[in-house]
């Protein structure tokens, strides 16, 4: 039984080195990471040089020294260094993403992060990296609330650099909150016309005001099915759909599962 124990202990730290990731290194000039695929959700920082990323269907991004640009889990990704460069890393479990964007810390699909070239960011990737080689199975969950800060830190950074207008501000609480009220009578509220409130949006927050809504719209979904007793045709009612059909179609298309799946999962039956 001990030895049973002590395997699974071991298994256990093995799974956590595998997701908890942070460490750097230099890239050559003309690397090319083609089609670049993680489990995990990560931010790379770039402390020399530079780097032009893609992501399908997105324009490329040029991130210099003093930024950093996001990996997505699940999502193939081009990564291609024009001069030499290095780079630090942090990777953490894909559910750090949903956390971080539930929580308002990261812009959705914002790949590129302004965090600035300050000495001390360098020296936190040196000192998360070194902790976490040298742990052990006993202590290694442990560094999971430093790394899970330094991410959050990371982000605020951004935020600082460059904090939506009010205008923007507003429209993006309106879309997280009321379902129901039609776009342009948003834009009317915010006072900015329709057309220009679409194209500000897409530029500030790399997405569509329908598609910021739909995820913002699918979040309440989880946490209502998740978290309350209310009926599904109520929750349907609540984020705006017009009978329970319409949303149980959008929610398995999102998720692969049906509303009543879905809370069977999450409730264990």
């Amino acid at each position: 039984m001990d030895f049973l124990r002590k395997m699974q202990a071991q298994s256990a730290y093995r799974d956590s080195k595998s997701v908890l990731r942070c460490g750097g290194g230099p890239r050559r000039r003309g690397s090319h990471e083609k089609a670049f695929l993680t489990p995990e959700y990560a931010i790379v920082y770039l402390v020399e040089g530079a780097a032009q990323v893609r992501y399908p269907s997105e324009k490329q991004w040029t991130v210099n020294a003093g930024e950093a640009f996001q990996r997505y889990p699940g999502q193939k990704h081009d990564v291609y260094y024009p001069q030499d460069s290095f780079i630090y890393y942090i990777a953490m479990p894909a559910a750090v993403l949903e956390l971080l964007q539930t929580g308002g810390f990261v812009p959705l699909r914002d790949i590129v992060l302004h965090v600035g070239t300050h000495p001390v960011l360098a020296q936190r990737f040196k000192q998360l990296s070194s902790r976490l080689r040298d742990s052990s199975y006993d202590n290694v969950w442990r560094l999971i609330p430093q790394m899970l800060q330094f991410m959050f830190e990371l982000h605020h950074r951004h935020r600082l650099h460059r904090e939506p207008p009010p205008a923007l501000l507003e429209t993006a609480q309106m879309l997280s909150e009321d379902f129901q009220t039609p776009l342009p009578e948003i834009a009317r509220e915010v006072g900015m016309s329709y057309h220009l409130l679409r194209k500000k949006f897409r530029q500030c927050f790399n997405m569509s005001l329908r598609t910021f809504r739909q995820i913002r719209r699918m979040e309440k979904a989880r946490e209502l099915l998740g978290q309350s007793h209310t009926s599904l045709r109520q929750i349907a009612e609540l984020l705006g759909y017009c009978d329970y059909f319409a949303f149980s179609r959008h929610f398995q298309a999102y998720h692969g599962l049906s509303p009543r799946d879905y809370r069977r999962y999450y409730r264990g039956h």
